[in-house]
């Protein structure tokens, strides 16, 4: 007599005769499958509080804090009018400088600190390789690190073999 456990409940399920017990076999295992499924969404179900609302559908422009849809923190976006404000006459103040890292100016430790003029310890500086140089600044994970009166400190994964020039945008 061939036993099998039924999904679920397992219950024992004695099979005295049987014409395919294999093919009946197969067919428990895919319902206990189809449990284990059941089993696994009615826990997640569980985890919903109750009274939740379903199907709430968040609204960027519900500006009603008590409504369902409204979404909490969410950020201000200005308009192109205040964008405009926000950098008129000041873009003209940008400085744009190209600088060398040297192939033989990085040290042990991967490191090479180079002077450019108009940098300080707190303005904002934007650094991208130019376009010829950007395939060997990636390659050896060269980045920007810090910045201090007159200069700048780079790092990298690999030291480059080559000269790498960088476009550095300064904001006073």
């Amino acid at each position: 007599m061939k036993t099998i456990h039924l999904p679920c409940k397992n219950k024992p399920l004695h099979l005295s005769e049987c014409s395919d017990c294999d093919e009946l076999a197969y067919r428990v295992g895919q319902l206990e499958e189809c449990c284990n499924l059941v089993k696994s969404k009615l826990k997640k179900l569980d985890t919903i509080q109750e009274g939740a609302e379903v199907n709430v559908q968040s609204n960027w422009d519900n500006n009603n804090p008590d409504s369902d849809a409204y979404i909490l923190n969410k950020p201000v976006i200005p308009d192109m009018d205040e964008i405009e404000t926000l950098v008129a006459g000041k873009q003209d103040k940008l400085v744009g400088v190209t600088a060398l890292l040297s192939a033989a100016g990085w040290n042990a430790t991967t490191v090479q600190t180079i002077s450019v003029q108009g940098v300080t310890t707190s303005n904002i500086v934007w650094v991208s390789p130019i376009p010829s140089h950007i395939g060997a600044y990636s390659s050896a994970g060269v980045y920007c690190a810090s910045q201090g009166a007159g200069q700048l400190t780079f790092m990298c994964n690999e030291t480059p073999t080559t000269d790498i020039y960088v476009n550095v945008v300064i904001a006073p």
